[in-house]
């Protein structure tokens, strides 16, 4: 338990264990002096088990705290130390006398039973006098106890003067900064430090130090020590891998890319056994498995093996790759195939953005969107200047002249400030999704536009014809991109506070620098001027139709009551609208 206790929940966790011990066994003797402590709820034997089990579990901490508060293997308690631990020893056997002096059953048994030692017989009477004496070795005495009642067993030596624990001859220690500050050690498991034993092995031919944690049956955790600093990791058999030796990898192998939490990454570990590598998640639940024999990837998620998505590994002449590696980072796109001996994909799967795509024939069905499949066609004459995006269609056969609508979905990524202030390409953060991952919008051929189901998917809209837009033209909605933005922007008017996704698609138009997607409008208030700077004085030249735009999303946000941040605390509200009425 307290290996469980210091590996889990830190050496702090030991110290709370400790402190509670103190505190109940010092408020029974502050109230009746040990004298009817306890109920009759449960029997004398249980009781007097716990009771050890007290003793047994303070003893363990106390040893814990002083090896690590003095860790010199020599070290002997301080006194005022040592004199609490003796103390508290006293009143938990003080607490077990009079148990065991009150029951009918053990009382008189125990009372006349005495122990042999190797200083003299002793009855229970003399325990308590004896665990006053410094040199007295209490915990053997205690083990014969403990063996006459069977209350209780353990394989755990105890030295108080030490201030140590040892196991099968072998001191526990935690585990030194050495390897708690390794680089390998802190992928592995953080900054977590717990109980371990300290042994050698023989492996590569030489004698190597380690530490170790383990059961009757096996090795849970034992880390070594090799040559050049290094360190070897193993956990149940298998051999932790860092990330540093498998950079040459898709990163998809080595990030949770579909488990990301307030922008935060979630690495894999990798553990090698048996000539394979276990890719294995924060649960240590095991999603990839790498066989080094065959060269194969298997995913325990879609039951099938992979094919990896990279320019190496895959044709790049293939119309597979040239339209998804325009849509994501090849990093993220995963080719599954049914058997190992296969060479042809049948599911495209796209993690981070959680869109899955299968190919049946000369078909490829979207998963998600029921009844759609992959357009041939992959280009729309707007948004001339977007580099990412998907056009699907419906899966429709049929000879009737009504022409479906397409669909055209745009991943959610941050948008970098442009190099260049005259050129209309945009420039996407790839290594950040937001949330929603993506938004799909409806191309109406007939009434020319593009319609999104959420306020959220027509200010991202707008945005993005924003940051393209030119005095020229659209072919499809024959408006240039400022008008169209503007005509967008008309849609997203609403008398309630815009959500966080929305206010934060709201600031990029000001060109603000958001790196949190979703990050709460309250965070900004007070910020106004460092947010709108560039709106009223421009990092570069605005066209006047710009400044239309800042106004009709000063418009938005003072309709949507959303004016915290605009009102200064002196009273003088609006004065970021003044200055743009000034400007414009």
């Amino acid at each position: 338990m307290l290996d469980e206790l210091t590996q889990y929940y830190g050496f702090n966790r030991v110290i709370q264990i400790s402190q509670l011990i103190e505190d109940f066994v010092f408020s029974i003797a502050q109230y009746n002096g040990f004298r009817s402590w306890y109920s009759h709820e449960k029997s004398n034997v249980e009781v007097a088990r716990i009771l050890i089990r007290i003793a047994n579990l303070y003893y363990n901490c106390s040893a814990i705290i002083a090896s690590q508060l003095c860790p010199d293997e020599n070290c002997l308690y301080e006194p005022t130390y040592y004199t609490k631990l003796v103390l508290i020893l006293f009143s938990l056997f003080a607490m077990m006398e009079d148990l065991v002096r009150n029951d009918e059953t053990i009382g008189s048994s125990l009372t006349s039973y005495t122990i042999s030692t190797e200083l003299k017989n002793i009855s229970l009477k003399l325990v308590i006098p004896q665990l006053a004496l410094p040199e007295r070795k209490w915990f053997d005495l205690l083990n014969k106890i403990e063996e006459y009642f069977e209350l209780f067993k353990t394989d755990v030596e105890q030295i108080p003067l030490k201030g140590r624990l040892f196991k099968n001859g072998h001191p526990f220690v935690c585990l030194p900064s050495r390897i708690v500050n390794h680089l390998h050690y802190k992928e592995c498991s953080g900054t977590q430090n717990f109980l371990v034993e300290v042994a050698e092995r023989s492996a590569f031919g030489q004698i190597l130090h380690c530490y170790q944690t383990k059961t009757k049956e096996s090795v849970n955790i034992r880390v070594s020590f090799l040559a050049n600093n290094n360190i070897w990791i193993e956990a149940n058999n298998e051999t932790f891998v860092s990330r540093s030796y498998l950079n040459g990898l898709p990163k998809f192998f080595l990030e949770d890319s579909s488990h990301l939490e307030n922008e935060t990454k979630f690495f894999y570990s990798h553990w090698y056994v048996n000539d394979k590598i276990l890719i294995k998640n924060e649960n240590k639940t095991v999603k990839l498995v790498i066989d080094l024999n065959n060269n194969e990837i298997y995913s325990n998620d879609h039951d099938k093996f992979l094919i990896p998505f990279t320019k190496d590994a895959f044709d790049p002449s293939n119309v597979l790759y040239t339209i998804f590696s325009r849509f994501e980072d090849e990093n993220y796109i995963l080719a599954l195939k049914n058997n190992q001996q296969d060479s042809e994909a049948v599911i495209i799967y796209l993690p981070r953005l959680n869109l899955k795509f299968s190919i049946q024939g000369q078909k490829i069905k979207s998963e998600d969107f029921k009844d759609y499949r992959l357009s041939p066609n992959q280009h729309i004459n707007t948004l001339f200047g977007l580099p990412q995006y998907l056009v699907i269609e419906l899966d429709i056969e049929t000879n009737n002249p009504i022409k479906f609508n397409r669909k055209i979905i745009i991943p959610y990524h941050p948008i970098e400030n442009k190099k260049a202030f005259f050129s209309n390409a945009i420039q996407f953060n790839l290594d950040k999704v937001g949330k929603p991952a993506y938004f799909s919008y409806e191309i109406d051929e007939n009434v020319k536009s593009l319609n999104s189901e959420t306020t959220a998917g027509s200010l991202y809209l707008a945005l993005l014809y924003f940051k393209t837009a030119t005095l020229d033209k659209d072919a499809f909605l024959e408006m240039n991109g400022y008008e169209v933005c503007a005509e967008i922007l008309k849609t997203c008017w609403q008398n309630c506070q815009y959500s966080d996704i929305e206010f934060n698609i709201i600031l990029k138009f000001f060109e603000s620098t958001c790196p949190d997607l979703e990050k709460p409008w309250s965070n900004y208030a007070g910020k106004e001027e460092e947010m709108f700077k560039s709106a009223i004085h421009g990092l570069n030249p605005h066209h006047r139709n710009t400044y239309a735009i800042f106004l009709r999303l000063i418009y938005l946000l003072l309709s949507s009551y959303q004016t915290d941040f605009l009102i200064k605390p002196d009273g003088i509200s609006f004065q970021l609208l003044l200055d743009f009425q000034g400007s414009y």
